[in-house]
């Protein structure tokens, strides 16, 4: 595990829930409204995705280079197993929560209808959540479940996985440079704006491709200034990053055409420095652990949290707390409950399906390997 990675992580799920915030409050909040437009908090699934195809790819080259005499089949099924058992069981379990919810909408608030979220639930299941929401642009169905808006990226992560193993075994160092570099370079100048929504931004697979170019130009030896001398200096450091991040949350902001294709480039520039795993993100032996349990449990963050946000509405409810108006003052109360909620039911997701799959899958990987 390298640390600074889950700091990425960390800062990566902490973008995403603040952009899902307008789903928590029930009231206009202000400070959100006004903060909104200058944090454009999606740009955390960019970050995501770099983070995502640097540390496949790197296992992936790693496997690669020293078994290349093994048969491609021993080379990916052991890979596709481990992915499958990765992801398949909790997105599956928290997908089929998300559509057994809409039995009891006044309990979790924006579970949508069950007939709609059948039908999300079935191209979650085959991992093409991105397909159906890009054949429903400009939006899905007004009944549609909330919960399920994050799969999106699941889907198309899985398809990029799907394809990678094969891409890597048959083409050489060179050749892989340049597909993933076209790959960016075709999607750099295309306008993918937030809004008004267009079928790409469901398939902005420059991210992945960033990391994978990470993980190629980690097995060479290193050159760059700025994981040495500069990176050193933890002022400088403190500077980088900051700049980073602000790039990554503002690009969209400017409204350049090629926003979102900085986006990944500025993910990028975060992970790149992050792979070199020299704790040069680390916060303090307080503050560091905090976000080191984040990102690991980011994943459940991600699929929990907007569950989080509607059980939040029903217990918040004026029903059972008497309030009929919330306001601004309430900010915390909301953000306090969804909190806590999200936090133990991720702890819980990781230690009963995320760590206990992940064995088996690796567990079955590794007899796949072994088979000649």
């Amino acid at each position: 595990m390298i640390r600074d990675i889950q700091v990425l992580r960390a800062l990566a799920i902490m973008l995403v829930i603040y952009a899902h915030l307008g789903f928590l409050f029930t009231w206009s909040s202000k400070w959100y409204q006004q903060t909104a437009p200058f944090i454009n908090g999606w740009t955390g699934v960019d970050l995501f995705f770099v983070i995502s195809g640097f540390v496949i790819s790197r296992e992936l080259l790693a496997i690669k280079q020293s078994n290349s005499t093994t048969l491609f089949t021993n080379f990916a099924v052991p890979f596709w197993l481990k992915r499958a058992f990765r992801i398949l069981p909790s997105a599956w379990f928290w997908a089929t929560f998300g559509m057994i919810a809409a039995f009891a909408p006044t309990i979790f608030v924006g579970a949508g209808t069950v007939f709609n979220d059948f039908f999300q639930w079935l191209t979650i299941l085959l991992q093409l959540g991105n397909v159906y929401y890009a054949s429903c642009i400009p939006a899905c169905g007004a009944s549609d479940s909330v919960f399920y808006t994050v799969y999106w990226s699941l889907g198309l992560e899985e398809q990029f996985y799907l394809v990678l193993p094969i891409v890597i075994w048959y083409a050489s160092r060179k050749q892989l440079i340049v597909v993933l570099s076209v790959l960016i370079a075709v999607q750099f100048f295309i306008h993918r704006p937030q809004v008004p929504l267009n079928s790409l931004w469901y398939f902005r697979s420059d991210g992945l491709a960033w990391g994978v170019l990470i993980a190629i130009a980690n097995t060479y030896p290193e050159r760059l200034f700025l994981t040495s001398k500069l990176m050193s200096n933890f002022p400088a450091r403190a500077c980088v990053f900051t700049m980073l991040v602000i790039l990554l949350v503002g690009m969209p902001s400017t409204g350049l055409p090629m926003a979102t294709g900085l986006v990944a480039a500025m993910g990028a520039a975060l992970v790149y420095l992050g792979s070199k795993d020299r704790n040069y993100f680390s916060v303090g032996p307080v503050l560091s652990p905090v976000l080191e349990w984040i990102g690991g449990r980011s994943f459940g963050i991600y699929l929990i949290h907007l569950p989080a946000f509607g059980l939040t509405h029903w217990i918040l409810s004026s029903e059972h707390t008497g309030i009929t108006i919330y306001k601004d003052k309430h900010t915390l109360l909301f953000v306090g409950v969804a909190f806590c909620i999200t936090c133990c039911l991720s702890e819980a997701n990781y230690q009963l399906l995320e760590k206990p799959f992940r064995r088996y899958g690796r567990k079955w990987a590794t007899e796949v390997q072994a088979t000649p």
